[in-house]
């Protein structure tokens, strides 16, 4: 069974994914930047959906896209699974995010963050309000539902808090 088929068979409303575009210079560049082999984070909202943040904007559409051999992708999950009302609540509050437009600014921002060695320094977080970036939108929807995975505001947590958190674990 490969990775693809370990996250079909097992992935679940609320999920985080993470993934790395396979020869792309883009994806080598974030996860240089950020330390990490992943560089993008979305959630699944169940029925084959996932919502997304690209460059395009935030966008629901299927997982199928992600699993096509163009990306490597790994299925992270809270360590307290969700209920199924905080499954329906996350739903809710991850539609209202699409047609948001992305964060070109913020991830600027967070570029220059991590150069200066400030990108987990609560006291630089910048919210710029009208776009959000992958790892943002995804912390977002959670802190709604209270939850943290990492003493970050969401405005600079990066897909490696997600990998690194011990309030995950991988599943695939």
């Amino acid at each position: 069974m490969n990775n693809f088929d370990l996250i079909k068979k097992n992935i679940q409303t609320g999920d985080i994914l993470l993934s790395r575009g396979i020869r792309s210079p883009i994806s080598e560049a974030i996860g240089g930047i950020t330390h990490s082999y992943w560089s993008h984070s979305f959630l699944y909202l169940g029925d084959n959906q996932i919502i997304d943040a690209l460059y395009d904007g935030v966008k629901i559409h299927s997982l199928d896209y992600y699993l096509k051999g163009e990306y490597a992708v790994g299925l992270y999950r809270h360590i307290n699974p969700l209920t199924d009302e905080q499954k329906s609540q996350l739903v809710k509050v991850a539609s209202r995010f699409a047609g948001k437009h992305y964060g070109w600014l913020q991830l600027m921002y967070q570029c220059f963050l991590r150069l200066i060695g400030k990108s987990e320094d609560p006291k630089w977080a910048w919210r710029i309000k009208g776009g959000v970036i992958c790892s943002e939108m995804v912390a977002l929807i959670y802190q709604k539902l209270s939850i943290m995975f990492k003493c970050l505001p969401p405005s600079q947590m990066e897909p490696v808090d997600f990998d690194e958190s011990p309030l995950t674990v991988r599943i695939a």
